[in-house]
């Protein structure tokens, strides 16, 4: 609702959500989307990546599922290991221990949009700040510009992800099951 804040009063107007322009400034509301996309298949590729490990490992899938997602890729590299019986199966590992690799950058990618404070240049460019823990004096305050395209890259890599991940569940699959 747009106007004047009940709570907060004269001055105050609230985003399409309700939350008042004296905690977050206006945003483009493409922008939310662009973060918010980022986060969700963000997700899917965490669940992907747990039905991964459901399926070459002994335990039950609700463990697997249940796992934080740094915890799920070293049992799912540790997992693995066990795929050397024929040259199909040290496919599969390389490629899987690959694509653990891979997605691992994308997460940190998806955590580093997620976790900037977000304002607007022009109408197609963003930046977004935050503070450097590693950082000195001088450069204790990181910024990253993003572009719809930038955006859209990020998808991309998200998406081939969770693609090549559904085609690693197939085929370890078709393995028998690993003690």
């Amino acid at each position: 609702m747009r106007g004047s804040h009940p709570r907060y009063g004269r001055g105050v107007v609230d985003d399409a959500y309700g939350i008042p322009s004296t905690v977050h400034s206006a945003l483009d509301e493409e922008l939310y989307a662009l973060i918010g996309r980022t986060a969700a298949l963000g997700a899917l590729l965490e669940d992907r990546l747990a039905a991964l490990v459901s399926q070459v490992s002994n335990g039950p899938q609700r463990e697997a599922f249940q796992m934080l997602g740094s915890a799920s890729q070293k049992l799912l590299r540790r997992r693995l290991a066990a795929y050397d019986q024929n040259a199909r199966e040290r496919e599969f590992a390389v490629a899987a221990s690959q694509l653990v690799i891979d997605a691992q950058e994308a997460l940190r990618d998806r955590h580093d949009i997620v976790h900037r404070v977000w304002s607007q240049i022009t109408p197609d460019v963003w930046v977004g700040r935050k503070a450097d823990r590693g950082a000195g004096d001088a450069d204790w305050m990181e910024a990253r510009i993003f572009t719809r395209l930038a955006f859209t890259e990020v998808f991309d890599r998200q998406v081939d992800l969770i693609k090549q991940t559904g085609e690693l569940i197939a085929t370890a699959g078709s393995f028998p099951r690993r003690p």
